[in-house]
C-alpha cells in the first residue's frame, strides 16, 4: 500500500468513526416519551383528526415549544399510541411539560392534562393520558389570564427581539386590550365557539416610526374585522379577519 493509499484510507475510517460519534451523540441527547391517548366518551371523531403531542418550556408563560409531533388519524379513533423524541441539548430552564390534544377542522376539540417531563436524556413512558372535551366556555379561559405576544401579521414575522411589540389581553370581562407596536388600544370582545366579534376599539395617538405605525394599522384593522379565533394545539393563537387575514401570537 502506498502513501498516498494509506492517507486516504485513514482519513475515510475517521470521518466514519466521527459520523459514528455524531449520530451516537445525537441518539444519548435524547428523551425519548411514550405513550397513548384515549377518551372515556364514545364519541366518534372526524375523519380528519389531527392527533398532537407538544413538550413545551413552562418556566416563563406561554413558554416555547421544544418538541412536537403531529399524527393524522385519517379515520381512526382512539386510543392512538405516540412516541416523541425529544432534543435535550439546551434545555436548561429546568421546567417542561408535554400536553396532547385532538384537533377537529383545524380548532382544539379535546385536551389532556399537562404532564411534567425531565430534560435529562433517556425513555419516559407516560402510559395512558386521558383527554377531556373542550368546552365553548374553556376556549375563552384559555384566552384569560395571560399576556399573547404578536408573532406574525398576515404572514410577515414578527421578531422577539423587536424594540417595540405587539401584544393582546382578553379579560374575563370582555374587556381586549394591549399594546399594537407603538400605542395602547382597548375594546371589546366575545367568543362563541369559534367565532370571534370585537367592538369599541380605540387607541392612543402617539407617533412611532413608520414600521411601528404599519405594524399598528395592520394589527388594529385585523382586530376590528375579527371573525374567527383558532386556539392550536401547541398553544399557538390566530385570529382571522373577515377577508383572510391573520394574526398569530403566543
Amino acid at each position: 500500500m502506498n502513501r498516498l493509499t494509506s492517507i486516504a484510507l485513514t482519513s475515510v475510517v475517521a470521518v466514519t468513526a466521527l459520523s459514528g460519534c455524531v449520530a451516537q451523540n445525537e441518539v444519548t441527547q435524547q428523551h425519548r416519551l411514550t405513550g397513548s391517548l384515549s377518551y372515556l366518551s364514545r364519541i366518534a371523531l372526524a375523519p380528519n383528526s389531527v392527533a398532537v403531542v407538544t413538550v413545551r418550556d413552562t418556566s416563563v408563560a406561554n413558554g416555547a415549544v421544544i418538541a412536537e409531533q403531529r399524527i393524522d388519524l385519517n379515520g381512526r379513533q382512539l386510543p392512538i399510541p405516540f412516541t416523541l423524541a425529544v432534543n435535550t441539548q439546551g434545555m436548561k430552564s429546568g421546567a417542561y411539560s408535554l400536553s396532547t390534544a385532538i384537533m377537529e377542522d383545524g380548532q382544539v376539540s379535546w385536551r389532556s392534562a399537562p404532564v411534567d417531563v425531565s430534560a435529562e436524556a433517556g425513555l419516559t413512558e407516560l402510559g395512558n393520558l386521558v383527554l377531556q372535551q373542550v368546552s365553548e366556555n374553556e376556549l375563552s379561559a384559555l384566552l384569560q389570564g395571560s399576556e399573547w405576544q404578536v408573532r406574525n401579521l398576515n404572514g410577515v414575522a414578527v421578531p422577539a427581539a423587536e424594540e417595540a411589540e405587539g401584544s393582546l389581553n382578553f379579560g374575563d370581562d370582555g374587556r381586549l386590550y394591549g399594546r399594537a407596536f407603538c400605542n395602547s388600544f382597548n375594546g371589546s370582545y366575545q367568543v362563541q365557539g369559534d367565532k370571534l366579534s370585537t367592538s369599541d376599539m380605540a387607541s392612543t395617538m402617539m407617533m412611532c416610526t413608520p414600521k411601528q405605525m404599519a405594524q399598528e394599522r395592520t394589527m388594529l384593522d385585523i382586530l376590528g374585522h375579527a371573525q374567527r379565533i383558532e386556539l392550536k394545539a401547541d398553544g399557538e393563537l390566530v385570529i382571522f379577519a373577515a377577508d383572510g387575514r391573520t394574526l398569530t401570537a403566543n
